[in-house]
């Protein structure tokens, strides 16, 4: 019996012995292949670069067409550049100029700024360069504007200021209407102006409130207590004067305005009805019930 046992294990032996183990294949790396998605155009637009500034609500604006910077209230709309001018133009404006309507009243309280940068030669003197783009210049004044020397020119037609802001850059600026020269905001704008490799000075000051003024084409706007037409009319706003705009109904289709002659001071405008120069306005709690806009 220990025999056969003997036996069978030397046998179990040589089969195992016989047996070569075969090393487990080693792992292959496969490559992934991602798709080359195939050759299109892609079309790029001039977009603003906007660092907020919430001490003071002034915001810096680059303009990647022409080359300089400025410090904008916050609430200030920046026009959409025309692809098909031959001149590329900044326009900048304390209103939406969208919401304009030719061949009625300008409310002096809106203002707007078109900017123009020319390329020179660093040779050229600016008066040279005036001489040949202007005629009829009726005034000419020496100024600083800001770090920048340039030229107050008055032409037959409107007064435009012309900087200097780099050797080879002249930057032609004009102003709407006329008596927006003088306004605070616009003076810290024109005064902010800075060439690429310089520094925009924000304003110490802070810059208007924002304001409402009445459509163009109406005679006034109708004030009420609340936000609808189902609230108490407590008066009506000329064209010619505006309130300051403190927030909106949450339908968006009311402005809240401070209004003096109200009992709490408060008074809500139709916002198809006026001109509001802001930007987001906060949403007041009271609701516009519907039906009632």
């Amino acid at each position: 019996m220990w025999f056969r046992v003997m036996t069978l294990a030397t046998m179990f032996w040589l089969l195992a012995a016989c047996m070569t183990t075969e090393p487990a294949p080693a792992a292959t790396a496969v490559p992934i292949i991602v798709p080359t998605p195939p050759a299109t155009a892609i079309a790029t637009s001039v977009l603003p670069i906007f660092l907020p500034n919430e001490a003071n609500q002034w915001v810096t604006y680059t303009d990647a067409r022409q080359y300089f910077s400025l410090a904008l209230p916050q609430q200030w709309h920046i026009g959409p550049p025309d692809p098909h001018a031959k001149q590329a133009v900044l326009a900048v404006a304390n209103y939406d100029v969208s919401l304009t309507v030719n061949g009625c009243q300008w409310p002096g309280s809106l203002v707007r700024l078109t900017f123009s940068g020319w390329t020179v030669e660093p040779d050229q003197l600016t008066l040279d360069w005036i001489g040949t783009q202007m005629a009829e210049v009726q005034e000419l004044e020496a100024v600083m504007n800001g770090r920048y020397a340039g030229y107050l020119v008055t032409t037959n037609h409107q007064r435009e200021l012309v900087v200097r802001v780099t050797p080879d850059l002249i930057v032609q600026i004009q102003v709407t209407p006329e008596s927006g020269w003088h306004v605070a905001d616009v003076q810290s704008i024109l005064n902010s102006l800075a060439a690429p490799e310089d520094e925009v000075d924000i304003p110490a000051v802070r810059p208007a409130e924002p304001v409402a003024v009445p459509g163009f084409c109406q005679d006034a706007a109708f004030l009420y207590a609340g936000p609808g037409i189902h609230f108490e009319q407590i008066g009506l706003l000329p064209e010619d004067e505006s309130l300051p705009v403190t927030g909106r109904s949450h339908d968006g289709r009311w402005v809240k305005l401070l209004y003096p002659l109200a009992s709490d001071g408060i008074a809500w405008a139709r916002l198809s009805d006026m001109v509001v120069t802001a930007g987001e306005l906060p949403i007041e709690s009271t609701q516009v019930p519907p039906g009632n806009g």
